[in-house]
């Protein structure tokens, strides 16, 4: 399944609820906006649910880590095929020593 730029539980469950689940082998999401390997994405890429564009909104809750992040990843895409891999399978996060990014919220 294309990957996700961001976290957005939203999105891959409006694909999976269109029926793409039988046919998807790996679920792939680029964990972009964490501002460590431990730290939770500080928004979620939300569906505002009136049809508009998806928006960033605060994690929804109980996710507060990277761990947190992937194990509702993999919660939502075992409903629709419990075969499915999730794979984060790009990275973004900071070096030590570099700035912080604003427009991130970190």
């Amino acid at each position: 399944m294309a990957a996700v730029a961001g976290c957005s539980l939203d999105f891959t469950r409006i694909a999976l609820d269109e029926g793409a689940g039988p046919y998807v082998d790996v679920y792939a999401f680029h964990p972009y906006g964490h501002p460590t390997p431990e730290g939770g994405a500080p928004g979620f890429i939300c569906d505002p649910g009136d049809g508009g564009a998806f928006q960033s909104k605060p994690r929804p809750e109980g996710i507060n880590t990277y761990e947190d992040e992937i194990a509702a990843f993999r919660t939502l895409v075992h409903k629709y095929n419990p075969k499915m891999e999730v794979w984060a399978d790009e990275m973004n996060w900071f070096a030590p020593g570099e700035p912080p990014m604003p427009s991130l919220g970190i």
